[in-house]
């Protein structure tokens, strides 16, 4: 009997523990980070196969996404740009099937399809970098489903031929699988993925991406002061650059305080509403870049 009531428990624990990790997390729409990184492989003087590599990297590429939308056929995108730069282009997530249109095309381009199954295939396509308006097409042969528990809750995890495919997060090979100039030995990688003030990607941290790496015009730290920190309540926001969105996130990312449209240089927040704790201070300038300052409510 005993034997019986614990294989019971257990297969209770499996199945809650099944059930959890197919709980589908779609892309975000808004303050998220992608770093792609572009390498080329070095064989040595003997060639592939002959002798250890080793990979020379090139400066790494960020994407943001800063709740920007579009409507484009009577669906909904989140805008995509190279950060502080140039709109790369839109992507939505229609239950599991994520959906691109790059900034210089017309088409909708499958890049995910966190529907399949062990077993399955399934044609998506990928950026052909340096070739304008071409996107090239592969056909995924999904080898394995399992599941990888990312700040405490469980993300679809699907190994295709290149890398892994993280719901929510994108292919470990690169956000968009682009192809390099030099095809015959290049690599690439996703370097780090963040969503609000969590880093979900190579691990869970506090904090997003490395922002000032490759940001165009983003403040010094000296060009923004928030006092009195620690605070009571009031916040006074002091910056070179006229800020446009402010956020207030507790360690976890979710946002607690947002105003939109400041225009100008210098704002108030009221923060008594908050309990006492540890939050961060997401400033967004008109021009799209950012900075992240931290505050002590007391």
């Amino acid at each position: 009997m005993k034997k019986l009531l614990l294989l019971t428990l257990l297969v209770i624990q499996f199945s809650k523990s099944e059930a959890q990790s197919w709980v589908y997390h779609p892309f975000p729409t808004d303050s998220a980070m992608w770093t792609n990184r572009y390498g080329t492989i070095d064989f040595g003087p003997g060639g592939p196969g002959c002798c250890s590599t080793s990979v020379v990297w090139d400066a790494p590429v960020h994407y943001c996404m800063n709740s920007e939308d579009t409507v484009i056929s009577l669906n909904t995108y989140s805008k995509i740009k190279y950060c502080g730069g140039a709109y790369k282009g839109a992507l939505r997530d229609a239950g599991g099937k994520i959906y691109f249109i790059p900034a210089d095309s017309a088409s909708e381009h499958l890049l995910y399809d966190f529907t399949v199954h062990t077993g399955d295939s399934t044609t998506v396509y990928f950026d052909q970098a340096g070739w304008p308006g071409f996107w090239g097409s592969y056909t995924y042969h999904i080898g394995s489903v399992d599941s990888v528990l990312i700040a405490g809750t469980f993300r679809k995890r699907i190994h295709v031929e290149q890398g892994y495919w993280i719901e929510g997060i994108g292919n470990t090979m690169g956000l968009f699988m682009e192809n390099w100039p030099n095809v015959s030995n290049y690599t690439l990688e996703l370097m780090c993925m963040s969503e609000g003030m969590a880093t979900l990607y190579p691990s869970y941290s506090i904090g997003p991406c490395n922002l000032a790496a490759g940001l165009a015009e983003t403040n010094p730290e000296e060009e923004i002061t928030m006092y009195p920190n620690p605070t009571g309540g009031l916040l006074q926001i002091a910056a070179a650059q006229p800020v446009n969105r402010v956020e207030v996130m507790d360690i976890l990312g979710n946002i607690l305080l947002s105003k939109n449209d400041v225009r100008n240089s210098s704002c108030e927040l009221d923060l008594s509403g908050l309990a006492a704790d540890i939050y961060f201070v997401r400033l967004e300038d008109v021009k799209g870049n950012y900075s992240v300052r931290k505050v002590v409510k007391q």
